[in-house]
C-alpha cells in the first residue's frame, strides 16, 4: 500500500477554526529502490494523484536527517550571511535565498561563493538529487517535460518542524496540512495544469502566518518567457477540447502581476 486515502470528509463546520485535511501519501521508497513494477505502480499514483487533488505527500524520499540539519544550519545564518545568496532578479530565475517581505525569488545563477563546503550546499543538492528520481507522468509528458524548468510544473515544501502553516482550499474551503517530520509536500503549479489541459490539477493554496520558528523549503522558478503554454499532445490532456487560449511565460507574468495589483 504506497497512497493513503485523501480525507473527503469536510466536517468544516465542526471545526472550532479550520478543519486538517489528509494528504495522499506516497512512498517513495518503492520508486527508488523497487523493481520496475513497483517504480510503474509509483508513477500511476503519481498520475492518479495529481489528477483529483493536486498535491502528494512524499515519504521515505532519501532526505537524511543530516541535510535537514544543514539547512537549518544555512537559515540560522545571520541576515548579513544570507544576503550574499541574494540577488535581485526576476522572479521567474532559480532562486536563491530570499529575505523576509519579498515576492519576488533571488537569482542563485549558481554564482557560488569561494569558500569551502557550507549548509547551501546542501539546500541545493535536497532537490537536484530529488529531481533526477521522479519520473511523474505517464504516455509521453516525460519527453515533453525534459527542458522545462520547474517552478510552475510543481512546488516542492519540505516541512521540517509540526508548525501548522500551509492550508489547501477544496470546493471553497480552507483546510489545514497538517506537517509530518521527514516528507515532502509536492503542489502541482499552474503550468502543469495548462500543459495537460487541467488533466493535473493546480489546487489553490497559502501559507499561514506563524510566530513559531518554521522550516521549510520552497523553489519558484520558470520556464523561457517566450515559451509558448499550450495543452501538451498526450493522450490525457487531448481528450477534451482546450480549456486555455495558448500564452507565453511572459503573458502569464504580467496577467498575474496586473491581477495582484488590482483592488
Amino acid at each position: 500500500m504506497y497512497v493513503y486515502t485523501f480525507d473527503n470528509h469536510y466536517n468544516q463546520n465542526q471545526c472550532d477554526n479550520i478543519c486538517s485535511l489528509n494528504i495522499n501519501e506516497i512512498d517513495m521508497s518503492k520508486f527508488i529502490s523497487g523493481t520496475n513494477e513497483e517504480k510503474k505502480e509509483i508513477v500511476s499514483l503519481f498520475d492518479k494523484t495529481f489528477h483529483e487533488y493536486g498535491i502528494i505527500r512524499l515519504v521515505n524520499t532519501n532526505i537524511t536527517s543530516e541535510l535537514i540539519d544543514k539547512a537549518k544550519e544555512f537559515f540560522s545564518l545571520n541576515l548579513e550571511t544570507k544576503m550574499k545568496y541574494y540577488v535581485n532578479g526576476p522572479l521567474y530565475d532559480t532562486p536563491g535565498y530570499q529575505p523576509t517581505g519579498l515576492e519576488s525569488v533571488a537569482n542563485y545563477k549558481g554564482e557560488k561563493k569561494a569558500s569551502h563546503s557550507d549548509p547551501t550546499e546542501a539546500f541545493f543538492t535536497i532537490f537536484k538529487s530529488q529531481s533526477k528520481q521522479f519520473n511523474f507522468s505517464i504516455d509521453q509528458l516525460p519527453e515533453l517535460f525534459r527542458d522545462v524548468i520547474p517552478e510552475y510544473i510543481l512546488k516542492a515544501r519540505q516541512l521540517m518542524s509540526y508548525v501548522h502553516s500551509l492550508e489547501v482550499n477544496v470546493n471553497g474551503r480552507w483546510f489545514r496540512v497538517e506537517p509530518k517530520p521527514d516528507t515532502l509536500l509536492l503542489v502541482a503549479g499552474e503550468f502543469i495544469e495548462i500543459w495537460t489541459n487541467k488533466y493535473w490539477i493546480s489546487i489553490l493554496h497559502r501559507v499561514a502566518s506563524v510566530k513559531q520558528l518554521r522550516y521549510s523549503v520552497v523553489f519558484f522558478s520558470g520556464p523561457d518567457m517566450n515559451s509558448v503554454i499550450q495543452t501538451l499532445p498526450c493522450k490525457k490532456c487531448i481528450q477534451q477540447q482546450s480549456k486555455y487560449v495558448p500564452i507565453t511565460g511572459h503573458e502569464h507574468s504580467e496577467q498575474r502581476r496586473i491581477a495582484s495589483t488590482c483592488d
